[in-house]
């Protein structure tokens, strides 16, 4: 019997939003809140998918050789599972029989709002749906370039690929579109947390506002800072780090501000001023900005945390958000024993 199951972390950008678009390098972590996905084997002719705290119910389908979906039940909207739909497409499965497919990504929600985080849920189910599919077929085929392809797709061409790259490897990588991945250490000594804004944001609304991401002195400043952001991690220098993210926050601000985007709203800007008092810590945005999270780095534990608290008392909130070393994986359930694809 099939039993597949998947799992891949979201992700928090430290530097090289936007810019990255432009082939400027960029800083991503993984985070230990992962979308999960199940697929088994049902003595059914027809496909099934669910998705826990999204809808509650199951819907049946049917793939087409074209790699289309037909569904057989009515759903709540036409785009309710467009993700699953993109990834089919790219992948879909000559399997004989019917699957029921499970997409878990509840650790992406504030448990009391309710509300997305702003992790990269949607790259993260896209690559553990992508590698469960690629398991059950044997197919040969690079993962991470299929859910690329079925991410950039579901965001109608908008994006990166990073959060994608980090879904696949984990831990903290250094992603420059076009070229290999190179995986970084978190530097020694240097502290952190993740704070929640409580407020979500759409990375594909944002991205549409982009005036210009390819000239100019404000793009030209930032993109030359997250490269030098990029060698001062490799070489673990944790006070060169935190001047240089510094620095880069400074020109983040003027770049959104020249190109309307708004990172720094929903509370951002206020805890960004804050952290320009501390001369060994520094807060921002991450990715899109203008809601969904922010992280402060510091040399000191102690420091961080204050700064957290005070965070807290204005407005935030501080989840057990951590960086996850783990990239995509994948178990396969058989009578035999487990085994990974």
């Amino acid at each position: 019997m099939i039993d597949i199951r998947t799992s891949a972390p979201g992700k928090a950008v430290i530097a090289g939003e936007y810019v990255v678009l432009a082939g400027a390098p960029a800083i991503s972590m993984a985070l230990n809140r992962r979308a999960r996905v199940r697929v088994v084997e049902i003595d059914d002719s027809a496909h099934r998918v669910s998705a826990p705290g999204y809808l509650e119910e199951s819907f049946r389908f049917r793939g087409e050789a074209d790699g289309a979906v037909i569904w057989l039940d009515e759903l709540p909207d036409a785009g309710s599972f467009a993700l699953l739909e993109c990834v089919w497409k790219q992948v879909g499965t000559s399997h004989k029989g019917g699957l029921s497919i499970t997409l878990n990504t509840a650790d992406f929600f504030d448990p009391a709002s309710g509300s997305k985080l702003g992790l990269g849920s949607s790259a993260a189910l896209t690559t553990a749906l992508t590698s469960a599919l690629v398991c059950l077929q044997r197919d040969n085929r690079s993962a991470e370039s299929l859910a690329a392809k079925a991410h950039r797709d579901f965001q109608q061409g908008a994006g990166s690929g990073i959060d994608i790259a980090t879904a696949v490897y984990g831990g903290v990588i250094e992603y420059k579109a076009g070229q290999p991945v190179a995986t970084l250490r978190w530097p020694t000594n240097l502290s952190y947390r993740v704070l929640w804004s409580g407020k979500p944001v759409s990375t594909t609304e944002k991205l549409s506002r982009l005036v210009d991401q390819s000239s100019g002195p404000g793009n030209n400043r930032v993109a030359a800072l997250s490269r030098e952001l990029t060698g001062a991690w490799k070489k673990g220098e944790v006070t060169s780090v935190l001047s240089v993210l510094r620095q880069y926050t400074d020109a983040l601000e003027q770049y959104s501000i020249d190109q309307r985007l708004g990172i720094f709203e929903a509370g951002h800007q206020e805890l960004a001023d804050k952290a320009k008092a501390h001369r060994n810590i520094v807060y921002k945005p991450c990715g899109a900005g203008g809601g969904d999270i922010g992280i402060v780095l510091g040399e000191s534990i102690h420091d961080v945390d204050l700064f957290a608290e005070d965070a807290v008392a204005s407005g935030f909130s501080a989840p057990d958000i951590l960086l996850d070393i783990d990239g995509v994986t994948t178990e396969e359930l058989v009578s035999e024993g487990n085994k990974t694809c």
